[in-house]
């Protein structure tokens, strides 16, 4: 079934009362839902792991470092490549649980990041960026500057919430 589908109802032993399932999808696929699903679009997730997502559009394509995945989309089969990079929020919870500088980590995270936005198809015109770790003003200084690339934090840091309440909404006013 599509992503926004009636999957059914919640159990009412659960929550208390029964409550429709109208929206399921993979995390970063949400993420990537709420950044927008255009051709093109790049978002980058800096949470407790670090993904990089890049919508292709309706062709199945194949491309080294990047495993290619379905994305939500309302008319057709719609593709993007995503790129698990490292747990990055458990280095940034470790130096803060050591009392050690970010920074170091911020970089290597950056400069991982922007190896991984060299090999995409498409240059973006912009990271659209979510995630925890994106309430540091520092990464999204660093990344502009690593990748040459605007970056444009999320409405909300968590991407994912966004993604499932957007497609949500878009469910509930679709015909």
């Amino acid at each position: 079934k599509p992503s926004q589908s009636t999957f059914g109802n919640l159990s009412p032993h659960i929550l208390g009362f029964s409550l429709p399932v109208t929206t399921v999808c993979g995390d970063q696929q949400a993420s990537l839902a709420a950044a927008g699903t255009h051709q093109g679009t790049t978002k980058v997730t800096y949470g407790t792991g670090t993904f990089i997502l890049q919508s292709l559009g309706v062709h199945f394509k194949l491309y080294p470092d990047f495993y290619t995945t379905l994305i939500p989309h309302p008319q057709q089969p719609w593709y993007a490549l995503e790129a698990k990079i490292e747990q990055s929020g458990k280095r940034i919870q470790d130096a803060i649980n050591e009392s050690k500088p970010l920074t170091p980590i911020l970089n290597h995270i950056v400069c991982t990041v922007n190896a991984y936005i060299k090999k995409l198809p498409h240059k973006p015109a912009k990271l659209i960026v979510d995630g925890g770790i994106t309430q540091s003003a520092e990464l999204l200084k660093l990344q502009r500057i690593a990748s040459g690339i605007s970056v444009q934090p999320q409405k909300i840091f968590d991407g994912t919430a966004l993604g499932i309440a957007t497609l949500m909404q878009e469910a509930s006013v679709s015909p």
